[in-house]
């Protein structure tokens, strides 16, 4: 389909969604907080900081209003193109259509949401569903419900949406999934996080407060695969894309996730415990040909305090990969311990800056080398990374320009995010991006995506 087909399939869609629920409710009242060739688990994502969590008494839920039943919608349309000729992949990295429908309400013993994407994917090979990698015509996002039997005491069943932690765009504690398909594409930031099938309960006491989350089936995150962005090939040493989908044989059982948190004065701590698997293929499987995601551990802790008109934080965390504890199967990615601090605050009237330190240091790194392939090229033991990320509010705060920048001095590569959106009134936004990517040898991370650099339009229309 020609691109100004899909501009008037795109106006068509808002006139028709205008005209059937340009009369809906207003907003709802806010139930919830919303190296190799596979792509790291712990390494970029969206991770809004979590604000220091409250006492119980604090955070009651807010007092309904008459109809405790709300409706409201967001379609968008966003096309996205390579900036140079890929030959593993196709010159269009996007062209959608995506309608959001979220319902919210309460009765008096419950809370639920349903929140849809209805989409249209004009590069989509076909239309079939699976709810595991976010493919197909129709997306749940947040389909759940809640309850507190207890004064003390929540519980959440259901699709959602599950977050912890302290970085931006960097990822330790967080083993949730997430879409990173949708982050390097150009997808609006929220789609970084993917939904999971889970229960979450939460305990608050006067000293401590607890969060179990158990999905009873494995949600891998939603990772490179050639569809869309092509990734590096250790095994042929060159690009593969369309012609080299990556297949991927998924566990048989779920994973559970813990954290214990509190607030000491004014800053907040937490500790947290995960058993299941890493979240994208961190292993192979030769006799099947296909990558695999083996069986890990992490236990991590966080510090979130304000400091020097700012905001710091502190993540350390281990992995253990427990396929492979002692670091001597080269089909397993070995154990690691990760480290990351932080810093934000405001620089200027509507100009904020941050800047954080990452780091991924392999365990066993000895036994690594012993048993690497004669003719493999030998991995550097850490891999660091630094990031900063400008945010600029204009024109009454209706112009927001942003620039987030990852640079690796261990890989020697380096990713930008520049992106700038303008809200028009109420209803209609539109926005532009790029992600642009750098790097002086194929098999880094950043390096491997180099040909896959894009930029992005969208506009918005949201229906109150």
């Amino acid at each position: 389909m020609q691109l100004y087909h899909k501009i008037l399939f795109s106006a068509f869609c808002v006139g028709l969604v205008n005209v059937n629920f340009g009369q809906a409710p207003s907003l709802p009242l806010g139930l919830e907080e919303p190296t190799e060739p596979s792509l790291p688990t712990g390494l970029m994502g969206l991770n809004t900081p979590e604000k220091p969590q409250q006492s119980r008494s604090e955070s009651k839920k807010p007092t309904q209003s008459k109809s405790n039943v709300r409706f409201n919608a967001t379609l968008d349309s966003t096309f996205g193109s390579l900036l140079q000729t890929n030959p593993a992949s196709d010159d269009e990295s996007l062209s959608e259509v995506r309608l959001q429908t979220r319902w919210t309400g309460s009765t008096k013993t419950f809370q639920y949401r349903f929140s849809t994407d209805w989409v249209a994917d004009f590069l989509a090979d076909s239309s079939r569903i699976d709810l595991r990698n976010g493919q197909g015509w129709i997306d749940p996002r947040e389909v759940w419900v809640s309850t507190q039997p207890l004064d003390f005491i929540d519980l959440k069943a259901g699709r959602q949406i599950a977050t912890w932690g302290t970085g931006d765009l960097l990822f330790i504690s967080d083993l949730f999934p997430k879409d990173w398909q949708a982050l390097l594409l150009g997808r609006d930031e929220e789609y970084l996080k993917a939904p999971s099938d889970a229960i979450k309960a939460s305990l608050f006491t006067s000293t401590l407060n607890f969060d179990l989350v158990y999905a009873p089936e494995f949600d891998p995150d939603r990772y490179v695969t050639g569809e869309r962005i092509s990734y590096f090939d250790p095994q042929s040493r060159t690009l593969q894309g369309v012609g080299n989908i990556v297949q991927a044989n998924h566990p048989d059982h779920g994973e559970i996730s813990a954290r214990i948190h509190r607030l000491f004065g004014n800053a907040e701590m937490a500790l947290y415990l995960h058993k299941g698997y890493w979240k994208q293929p961190a292993g192979f499987d030769p006799d099947s040909n296909r990558t695999t995601f083996p069986e890990l551990n992490a236990v991590s802790a966080s510090w979130r305090k304000p400091l020097l008109s700012g905001i710091a934080n502190i993540e350390f965390g281990h992995y253990q990969s427990d396929d492979d504890p002692n670091g001597t199967d080269t089909n397993v990615r070995n154990s690691e311990t990760r480290f990351l601090a932080g810093f934000e605050r405001e620089l200027a009237t509507n100009l904020t800056g941050s800047f954080q330190y990452y780091i991924e240091r392999t365990a066993n790194y000895a036994s690594l080398l012993s048993t690497l392939p004669t003719d493999s090229q030998v991995p550097n033991r850490s891999r660091t990374m630094f990031t900063a990320r400008l945010t600029q509010q204009l024109m009454m705060q209706d112009l927001r320009l942003s620039l987030f920048a990852f640079y690796s001095p261990s890989d020697n590569d380096a990713y930008l995010r520049p992106h700038i959106s303008y809200t028009i009134n109420d209803q209609w936004k539109v926005s532009a991006g790029a992600n642009l990517f750098y790097g002086k040898n194929l098999n880094t991370f950043f390096g491997q995506f180099e040909d896959s650099s894009n930029a992005y339009f969208s506009i918005s229309r949201s229906f109150n």
